[in-house]
């Protein structure tokens, strides 16, 4: 029996299984969390001079009451966010807490239900027959010792 894959390789990674759980977010109506988790990412990669401008992108996206991605965060949280969105340059690590507890989220609730969805069945299935043909076409490639198109 093939191992199921851990939350945190998938998010590492950008094939189709990310591709999967995103669409499966989507049907479930929160991809919001999966959003969230790499726009912060982004985040933490762009230059000090653009992180006023990416601050504002993910409060106006995720943050803002009532905006089309809204979070479902404490009130601590939405406190402490709406202090620093007055400051020019905020820190990579404003959004650690929330990232953390969105992280936390997708890997005890989604991730699970998604790795006993359908969808995720259906990946699973059709990446063993990409496997499979995979290894066909290498063994045929070894036998005549050229690479077959």
């Amino acid at each position: 029996m093939k191992s199921k894959p851990a939350l945190k390789k998938v998010l590492k990674d950008v094939g189709p299984l990310l591709h999967a759980f995103r669409l499966w977010l989507q049907q479930q109506c929160c991809e919001e969390l999966l959003l969230f988790f790499e726009a912060v990412n982004l985040f933490r990669t762009v230059p000090k001079q653009q992180k006023g401008a990416c601050f504002n992108e993910i409060y106006e996206k995720f943050l803002r009451p009532g905006c089309d991605f809204e979070l479902n965060l404490s009130s601590d949280q939405l406190r402490e966010i709406s202090k620093v969105s007055k400051e020019d340059c905020p820190s990579v690590d404003i959004f650690m807490e929330m990232q953390h507890s969105v992280y936390v989220d997708l890997q005890n609730e989604c991730f699970p239900k998604f790795l006993s969805s359908e969808s995720f069945q259906s990946w699973s299935v059709s990446e063993d027959q990409l496997c499979l043909q995979t290894r066909k076409r290498e063994k045929l490639e070894d036998f005549f010792w050229e690479k077959i198109p």
